[in-house]
């Protein structure tokens, strides 16, 4: 049987102050399973797998705020998550509610700043193509 999976990109603002506040170091953010622990033991449904292949640390230049009133550069982390079906299979809206639900997660708990939240998953793709998706997403 072939297993669907869905993927997205979050991005999570690696801002020093917010993450001291947050208690989460950016070394669990970036090389540990932060993220990924989050989604396994508090949202992802049964007979659901998650997975976080890519993950990278760019520099760019934040959006203006209110507080800081000018633009700066900010560390953002982006990740790929992917999310799959094991014992039951993966929709679309069952993909897009796990990415919601982390989004608001780490965004009401943790008080960090997810970018580009509450986007639609991708279209649902067969499992065993993901190797060739990384490459293009890599290159």
């Amino acid at each position: 049987s072939y297993q669907m999976a869905c993927s997205h990109e979050f991005r999570l603002e690696l801002n020093p102050e917010k993450l001291a506040f947050a208690g989460v170091s950016e070394e669990e953010l970036v090389k540990g399973d932060f993220i990924l622990d989050l989604v396994r033991n508090e949202i992802l449904p049964k007979g659901m797998l998650a997975e976080l292949p890519i993950r990278a640390v760019r520099v760019v230049r934040a959006l203006k705020t209110e507080e800081e009133g000018e633009n700066t550069a900010v560390p953002m982390l982006t990740c790929l998550l992917v999310y799959s079906g094991d014992s039951q299979p993966l929709k679309r809206h069952l993909a897009d509610n796990i990415r919601a639900q982390l989004e608001d997660l780490v965004a009401e708990r943790y008080g960090l700043i997810v970018r580009k939240r509450h986007l639609s998953c991708s279209k649902p793709f067969p499992y065993h193509l993901l190797g060739a998706l990384l490459e293009k997403y890599e290159s």
